[in-house]
C-alpha cells in the first residue's frame, strides 16, 4: 500500500504502553509559547480530516507546481550544486528495492549487493581523485571538509590556512566547529582571486593545513601543485576540495600532492532537489586511512574463498569506546554514493571527459560572448573551469540585473556583494553540458537587453 496511517486504536494502544492517556502529554516539556498552534496544512487542529488518493494527489500537486524546476527555467546558478544531466539508468537502477530498503550494512552476510556497490563507488572515487583509500561517503561537502580540517589538527595542532574564496556555507560550518578555538582559522585573502607562495608567506606559526577549493568560489582554478608543495616545506597537510566533474578535465588532486580530497558528490548523478540530500566524499593517502572517519567498505574472502565485502576500520561513534570515535556524525548517505557510482560506471572514463570538456567548452564560449558586450569584463582574468565571474559597469547593481533577468524567466547567476563586500558588481555564472547553442543564445540576448 502506497499509505497506511495508524488507526485511532492503534495509537491508543501505543500511548498506553508508554504510559500516557494523551498524545498532547508527550509535548509537556514544550513551553506552550512556541508551540505551533495548528497544522502549516491550514487544519483547524492537529486532527485533520483525512482525504481520498485522488484529492491528496490533487492537493500536493498543487503545492508542487508553486516550485518553478529547472525544466521551466534556464538557470546558470552553481556555487557548488550543479545541474547535469542525469541518464534514466541512474534513477531506474539507483530505485530499486534492494537498495532502498538498506541502511547501514553491519551484517555483511545480508547486504553484499550493497556493500559490493560501495566498494565499487571507493574505488571509482580513488581513480577520480588520484588517492589511495575512499570512505563511503560523508553527510555533504561541508561536513566532509571539516573533518579533513579536524584530521590536519590531530596530527598537528597548528593553523588551518584557507582563502577567502572558499565556498562561503563551508567557511560557515568550519567556524562553528572552530568556534571554541577561532585562532586555529586562518582567511588568507587572494588579490588575483588565486592563493600563491606570496600571500601565504605573510602567515606566521604552524600551519596544520591548508585548505584549497579547485576550482574555487569564484570559478578560478588553483595551481594545486606549487600549493602543495609550500604547504609541505611548512610539515603542513593540503587538503583540497574539488568539484568531481572538474576531475574528468584536470589533473587529479592526488598526483598534485593533495593529502586529504574532499567535496561535494552531487553532480555525479544527483539532482538538485531544492539543496539535498546530497552526499560529501573523502579520499585520502594510505598513511591516513586509519585517520579517517566514515564507513569503509572492505574486499575479503569466507571460510570457502569466495569474495565477499564487510565494513572494516570501524571507528565510529555506535561501536563500543565510542568516547575514542574518529567522529561523532553517523549519517553517511549511501543512496547518493550508489547513484554516483552508477552515474560514474554508466559515463565511464572517456563519458566523464566528454561531460568535463562540454562544460569547459560552453562556459568559455559563453564568458567570451559576454565579454564582448560594452561594460562586462572578467572579475579575474584567470583560468576557469565552467564557472566565471563577471564585473559590471560601475553604475549596475548586480541584484537588481538579476532581478531583470528573473523577470525574462533567467537564473542568471549568483551576486557575490552578499559574501564579498568588495565584489559588489560582480557575479558568478555556472555553464554545464546541459545548455544548448539555443540557450547560450537567448542568454546573450538577456543580457544585452538588461545592460544597454
Amino acid at each position: 500500500m502506497r499509505y497506511i496511517p495508524h488507526s485511532p486504536e492503534t495509537v491508543s494502544e501505543m500511548l498506553q504502553t508508554i504510559g500516557v492517556s494523551h498524545f498532547e502529554e508527550l509535548l509537556s516539556s514544550i513551553p506552550t509559547e512556541i508551540r505551533v498552534k495548528d497544522r502549516a496544512t491550514g487544519a483547524d487542529s492537529w486532527e485533520e480530516k483525512g482525504l481520498s488518493e485522488i484529492d491528496l494527489s490533487r492537493k500536493y500537486k498543487l503545492l508542487a507546481e508553486e516550485n518553478t524546476p529547472t525544466s521551466k527555467i534556464d538557470s546558470y546558478l552553481g556555487g557548488g550544486a550543479y545541474e547535469h544531466f542525469i541518464p534514466s539508468v541512474v534513477k531506474h537502477l539507483g530505485s530499486k528495492p534492494e537498495f532502498l530498503t538498506s541502511y547501514t550494512q553491519y551484517q555483511p552476510e545480508s547486504n553484499q549487493g550493497m556493500l559490493q556497490a560501495l566498494f565499487e563507488y571507493q574505488s571509482m572515487m580513488c581513480r577520480l581523485t588520484g588517492m589511495d583509500v575512499s570512505n563511503a561517503s560523508h553527510y555533504d561537502g561541508g561536513t566532509s571538509l571539516m573533518e579533513a580540517a579536524l584530521m590536519a589538527v590531530r596530527r598537528k595542532p597548528g593553523k588551518l590556512l584557507f582563502s577567502t574564496y572558499l565556498n562561503p556555507m563551508w567557511k560557515r560550518i568550519l567556524k562553528t566547529y572552530f568556534s571554541e578555538t577561532p585562532e586555529i582559522l586562518c582567511e588568507v585573502t587572494a588579490p588575483d582571486g588565486v592563493l600563491t607562495e606570496d600571500t601565504l608567506k605573510n602567515v606566521d606559526g604552524n600551519i596544520s593545513a591548508l585548505i584549497v577549493q579547485n576550482p574555487n568560489y569564484l570559478g578560478i582554478t588553483e595551481d594545486l601543485e606549487a600549493l602543495a608543495a609550500y604547504v609541505h616545506s611548512k610539515d603542513g597537510m593540503l587538503i583540497a576540495a574539488v568539484n568531481p566533474i572538474a576531475l574528468g578535465f584536470l589533473e587529479a588532486p592526488g598526483k598534485l600532492g593533495a593529502d586529504i580530497v574532499v567535496g561535494e558528490g552531487q553532480p555525479l548523478g544527483n539532482a538538485l532537489s531544492y539543496g539535498g540530500p546530497y552526499f560529501g566524499f573523502m579520499c585520502v593517502k594510505k598513511d591516513w586511512m586509519r585517520k579517517m572517519p566514515g564507513r569503509l567498505v572492505g574486499q575479503t574472502v569466507d571460510r570457502n574463498g569466495r569474495r565477499g565485502f564487510v565494513l572494516t576500520l570501524q571507528t565510529r561513534e555506535q561501536h563500543i569506546r565510542r568516547e575514542k570515535a574518529i567522529s561523532n556524525i553517523c549519517t553517511n548517505k549511501a543512496i547518493c554514493a550508489l547513484r554516483a557510482a552508477i552515474y560514474l560506471a554508466y559515463l565511464g572514463e572517456s563519458g566523464l571527459k566528454r561531460v568535463a570538456e562540454e562544460c569547459f567548452e560552453k562556459a568559455h564560449e559563453l564568458q567570451e560572448r559576454l565579454c564582448q558586450i560594452e561594460g562586462l569584463r572578467l572579475s579575474f582574468d584567470k583560468p576557469f573551469f565552467n564557472e566565471f565571474t563577471l564585473r559590471l559597469p560601475k553604475e549596475k547593481h548586480a541584484p537588481d540585473i538579476l532581478t531583470q533577468l528573473r523577470r525574462l524567466n533567467i537564473l542568471g547567476g549568483i551576486a557575490q556583494e552578499a559574501d564579498y563586500l568588495h565584489l559588489s558588481s560582480d557575479i558568478t555564472i555556472a555553464v554545464t553540458e546541459t545548455k544548448n547553442q539555443e540557450q547560450l543564445d537567448r542568454f546573450v540576448l538577456a543580457w544585452k537587453q538588461v545592460i544597454i
